[in-house]
């Protein structure tokens, strides 16, 4: 017997733990947050989820339109033992400069960056599968069988 649906907290929905169940023939449905390092500062800056993923062309476009393609990528350690690749794109530093958007952009003095994991495409799947009705009746039993154990 194969599992072809998991109701999870978001400790389960991590890139690695999406890919494997992807690999087992499994939908996971759980509840994503994205980890916002930039504390008094969130909201103030355009989001990753505003610039637009281009797989075609390896590259995010920015809300004003500019492209960031791939600059470098590399291997980080994440949560557990197992090393993840990053990739990091990158806009021109002159057109980043000159931009009338720069101030809802990036902090910074040079280009706007975004990261991108090996696992990003899983993530996004989650995010949008998560707005759906299906998504949100299943999660909503979760809480009356699984949650409610714990309540006990």
């Amino acid at each position: 017997m194969s599992v072809k649906e998991v109701v999870a907290d978001a400790g389960y929905a991590g890139g690695a733990d999406l890919a494997e169940a992807r690999t087992l023939g499994a939908t996971v449905y759980a509840p994503w947050q994205a980890n916002d390092y930039s504390g008094p500062k969130a909201g103030k800056y355009y989001a990753k989820e505003q610039f637009e993923w281009q797989p075609e062309q390896n590259a995010y476009q920015c809300p004003q339109g500019q492209r960031l393609p791939l600059k470098s990528t590399s291997q980080q350690k994440r949560s557990s033992t197992r090393r993840i690749e990053l990739q990091m794109y990158q806009g021109d530093e002159q057109t980043c400069g000159g931009c009338a958007a720069r101030e809802k952009c990036t902090p910074g003095k040079g280009a706007r960056t975004i990261s991108r994991s090996e696992y990003e495409g899983h993530l996004e799947s989650l995010r949008e599968r998560m707005k759906g009705e299906e998504a949100k009746w299943l999660y909503k039993r979760r809480k009356q069988t699984v949650e409610l154990a714990n309540a006990d």
